[in-house]
């Protein structure tokens, strides 16, 4: 009797063994068949960045300010209030949007980025304003655009 039960349980570690490794294989196949993502600005979306340092969207802009400073070349400083929901949100920071050839629209666009707590974070309102100098700037600009999170997005006109 012992031979026997020594025997269906070798037998099940045997299948238990087969049906681990069809199912592994299922899996590598699945994973073959999701389409390649772009990568965002940053770090957004780089999978092999841990998760505690991949910038995300600020989830609400607040306003958005730019000014032409008179240096050779000209400068454009782009300003933007952000806001989280949460504390403990780093290394904040305003990233502009890199085109092959500018928008047509003459809308440039921002994104105003941060590393998210991963840790439990304090339930208040959190501000950041954060500025990003663009040298010999493209003179066909007619605005900047900033994104954040959902609805996040202010947007201001420039006057030539």
């Amino acid at each position: 009797m012992w031979k026997s039960c020594r025997n269906l349980g070798v037998a099940c570690v045997i299948l238990s063994g087969a049906a681990a490794a069809v199912w592994a294989q299922t899996q590598q196949g699945k994973q073959a068949k999701q389409p390649a993502r772009a990568a965002q600005p940053g770090n957004v979306d780089d999978r092999s960045t841990p998760e505690s340092e991949r910038l995300q969207q600020v989830p609400e802009i607040l306003s958005v300010e730019a000014q032409v400073l008179p240096r050779n070349p000209p400068t454009l400083v782009v300003t933007a209030v952000g806001q989280t929901p949460t504390t403990g949100w780093t290394n904040v920071q305003l990233v502009r949007r890199i085109y092959v050839t500018p928008p047509a629209d003459g809308m440039w666009e921002y994104d105003l980025l941060g590393v998210r707590p991963t840790r439990v974070a304090g339930a208040a309102l959190q501000q950041f304003k954060r500025r990003n100098n663009w040298d010999d700037y493209d003179k066909s600009i007619n605005g900047i655009r900033v994104y954040g999170v959902g609805r996040g997005v202010k947007e201001i006109r420039l006057t030539p």
